[in-house]
């Protein structure tokens, strides 16, 4: 298994991942200590844990909580953008994973992430993407991964033509 620490900033509150992978690709078994947002712009992953198997097209994406031993599968070329929440903005985001609608303003939160490396809570114009990104509100309509996750946990998302 194959453990990523975050490192030493504690200003940092999202990381971010971007790679292109080929078809068959397999990212084997490993953990982060960070809650992780894996969406592909192009191409279908599917995330399994012992505790199952996710499809993530390009519409949607996969949680996957901090500490979750999984594997990531490419089905053709993937161009795999991901995020890490840092443990503290994960609470209350579901304790399994689970896949979720990508909103237009979530996708264009994870590219500007990713574009950025990660954000920091001590730089003023990275704080509200952050705060955005995951969002303090679950009740919160713009679609952002929290109110995603937790709409698709009630149930909401399916009246409300988000499910996933």
């Amino acid at each position: 298994r194959i453990r990523h620490p975050p490192g030493p900033e504690s200003s940092i509150v999202v990381r971010s991942l971007a790679l292109r992978l080929p078809a068959g690709y397999r990212i084997n078994e490993h953990t982060h200590p960070w809650g992780q947002i894996v969406y592909a712009t192009e191409g279908v992953m599917t995330v399994a844990t012992g505790g199952g198997a996710w499809v993530v097209p390009p519409h949607r994406a996969a949680w996957v909580p901090a500490d979750t031993v999984h594997e990531v599968r490419m089905t053709g070329c993937v161009r795999m953008r991901t995020v890490y929440l840092r443990p503290d903005l994960s609470r209350g985001l579901p304790a399994r994973c689970s896949v979720l609608s990508v909103s237009p303003l979530l996708r264009e939160l994870v590219l500007e992430t990713v574009r950025l490396g990660k954000l920091r809570d001590d730089i003023l114009a990275q704080k509200r993407p952050a705060a955005v990104l995951v969002g303090p509100d679950p009740r919160d309509t713009r679609r952002t991964a929290r109110s995603a996750l937790a709409a698709r946990r009630t149930g909401a998302a399916s009246r409300h033509g988000h499910a996933a």
